[in-house]
C-alpha cells in the first residue's frame, strides 16, 4: 500500500465511497433537513378514481354462472344468473 493510502480513503466523504464498480450515494442529515425545511413536501399519489374492481367481480361471477340476487330500488328481489350487463342495463336469466 502506498504511504498515506488510509488517510486518503478515510478523508473521502460517504458520497464518494465506492464498492467494486458501483458508487454509493447517501444523503447527509443536513441535506435531508434542508429539504424538509424548504417547504417541498413529497406527497403520495392519490388512488385512481376507478379501479375496475366491480367489473372484475361481475365478470368472474358471470363466468362461474353464480346465482345472484339483484334488489331493485322498489324493494323487489330478482334471483338468477347474470348473463351480461352494461352501464344502463342488466340481463338476468331466471329459473321458471
Amino acid at each position: 500500500m502506498p504511504k498515506g493510502f488510509f488517510e486518503r480513503v478515510s478523508s473521502r466523504g460517504p458520497q464518494d465511497s465506492e464498492v467494486g464498480n458501483r458508487k454509493l450515494i447517501r444523503a447527509s442529515i443536513s441535506d435531508v433537513q434542508d429539504q424538509k425545511n424548504s417547504g417541498l413536501e413529497i406527497r403520495k399519489n392519490r388512488p385512481p378514481e376507478q379501479t375496475n374492481a366491480e367489473n372484475f367481480y361481475s365478470l368472474t361471477k358471470m363466468e362461474a354462472r353464480t346465482s345472484m340476487v339483484v334488489v331493485l330500488t322498489s324493494g323487489e328481489a330478482l334471483h338468477g344468473v347474470i348473463e351480461w350487463y352494461d352501464s344502463r342495463c342488466i340481463k338476468i336469466k331466471r329459473a321458471g
